[in-house]
């Protein structure tokens, strides 16, 4: 309820933000950018946004949520209700997801406009796109809590966050980076899930087994330590 109260930041800033970006690149990269395997960089570019916009979606709904409840000084009014600390984070987590898809079929409806999406695989599209909905949402409760005050939330989000979203393949394919930097590019975990919901739409991409099982154990140990601090902080 809280952030479709503010749909114009929450949920359509982001759709807006990532329809500039597509325009942006499509249009000065037009004719001169190619894609990969067979795939259009458009729709490189496009499934790329979608992915970024619904993981930094995820990441804001929590970072907000805990900081602001933290600094303005009603983070408490969350143990009033009878709920255990595990039923809270599950609310928060599952808000993140709500806002996240909201945020991600609008931009999806909207970029159709400009080009086609296809799905190659539902399972590994929706597997990459819903643990990194998790690991970004478990990450902004972690944010919100270590940050005394705003100016540190912004400086985690601008320093780690953002480049980690947008250093992730979001506008290029990892094969069309020299070396080292196409080595360097396989140590940034929001690589493989950007490259996952990449491969779930066209079937191209670095799909494996490592990925998959690295985004997994990302996703449990983040959910731990922002159940921990859930837990210390309603508790301090």
């Amino acid at each position: 309820m809280r952030f479709f109260r503010v749909y114009n930041q929450t949920i359509l800033s982001p759709v807006i933000n990532a329809l500039i970006f597509y325009l942006i690149f499509t249009v000065a990269f037009a004719g001169r950018a190619k894609g990969f395997d067979g795939v259009s960089y458009n729709l490189v570019v496009g499934t790329g946004l979608i992915a970024m916009s619904i993981l930094q979606a995820s990441y804001y709904n929590t970072q907000s949520t805990i900081s602001i409840a933290k600094m303005l000084g009603f983070i408490k009014d969350y143990t009033i209700a009878p709920l255990k600390t595990s039923e809270i984070f599950i609310a928060m987590i599952m808000a993140s997801i709500i806002r996240a898809f909201c945020v991600g079929i609008i931009t999806l409806v909207t970029l159709l406009f400009f080009v086609k999406f296809p799905v190659h695989n539902i399972y590994i599209l929706f597997y990459y796109i819903t643990a990194g909905i998790i690991l970004f949402a478990s990450i902004g409760v972690i944010v919100g809590f270590i940050s005394p005050d705003f100016d540190k939330a912004h400086a985690y989000t601008s320093y780690i966050v953002t480049p980690l979203t947008m250093l992730s393949g979001t506008f290029y394919s990892a094969n069309s980076l020299p070396d080292p930097w196409k080595q360097i590019v396989l140590f940034n975990p929001v690589f493989y899930i950007i490259d996952g919901f990449r491969f779930g739409i066209t079937g191209i991409g670095h799909n494996n087994w490592y990925g998959f099982f690295s985004i997994l154990l990302l996703v449990i140990f983040t959910s731990i330590i922002a159940g921990f601090m859930l837990e210390k902080g309603l508790s301090d």
